[in-house]
């Protein structure tokens, strides 16, 4: 990689549910170990008390815009952060040189699925407006969308605030996001990865449709990993990050030379 081209580029990061920005901190690390100097911005989705998906996409996509100047970033998010991601990605795609999305979903289109959804993540926030206890992590961990594993990224309840990482799963429900693919099968850039652990079958599913049906989106599968991909295999997953970036500079690059 070029790396006068690497320190000039920025790398955004949106994190999941029950986690915080600070989550992306060995992906960073791993970034700077295989020799890459990018700018690392991870985003912090409880600074401000966000009233939905319209409301975040467009505060993010304004202060990106602001801060990039005549460059382009690229745009990682997890889970929640992935669906987030492509919001921000439709909404604005001259920002972005490329995007990143680890196991995340396009939204539903069925209404009886959207309400049933809603329904359980306002019964997980009233429950996490208690207290983000040890036995509420535990029970969350033990989803079966987690595949049977131990989280790999563990967080301790102290550093989540009740009050707004309950608001996350009001605001940021699966049950009130519009479906998503009718827009990503139209849209023409920016480049779209959809990463997905191979233990994870809902989500890789999900990756290979978009790789289907879409223009965009390309599909990478990391093996021994599930849902959270980026830190139960790191190693494959920086790579095939890094491998993606390398390709976007080449595009960018005159000629298509790097």
């Amino acid at each position: 990689m070029d790396k006068q081209a690497s320190e000039t580029m920025k790398i955004h990061y949106i994190h999941g549910n029950l986690q915080t920005e600070h989550v992306w901190g060995p992906s960073i690390e791993k970034f700077h170990t295989l020799g890459t100097a990018f700018s690392h911005l991870p985003e912090n989705l409880y600074q401000e008390p966000y009233e939905g998906f319209d409301h975040w996409t467009e505060q993010f996509c304004r202060k990106v815009a602001r801060e990039s100047g005549n460059g382009k970033s690229v745009l990682i998010g997890y889970s929640l952060g992935g669906r987030l991601a492509m919001h921000a990605c439709l909404a604005r795609p001259e920002l972005w040189i490329g995007v990143v999305v680890v196991s995340a979903d396009t939204g539903m289109h069925c209404p009886e699925q959207k309400k049933q959804q809603l329904s359980k993540d306002l019964a997980w926030a009233r429950r996490i407006r208690t207290g983000c206890t040890d036995d509420l992590i535990a029970e969350w961990d033990r989803q079966s969308v987690f595949c049977g594993l131990p989280n790999a990224s563990p967080r301790s309840p102290t550093s989540l605030a009740p009050d707004s990482t309950a608001h996350l799963f009001d605001i940021f429900s699966k049950g009130r996001q519009r479906d998503l693919l009718p827009e990503l099968r139209r849209l023409k850039n920016p480049p779209i990865l959809s990463i997905s652990g191979a233990l994870d079958n809902k989500y890789t599913q999900i990756s290979q449709q978009l790789d289907q049906s879409t223009e965009t989106v390309r599909h990478a599968l990391v093996p021994n990993a599930g849902h959270r991909v980026p830190w139960e295999n790191p190693d494959s997953f920086c790579e095939i990050v890094i491998q993606f970036i390398e390709e976007l500079q080449q595009l960018q690059s005159p000629c298509g030379e790097g």
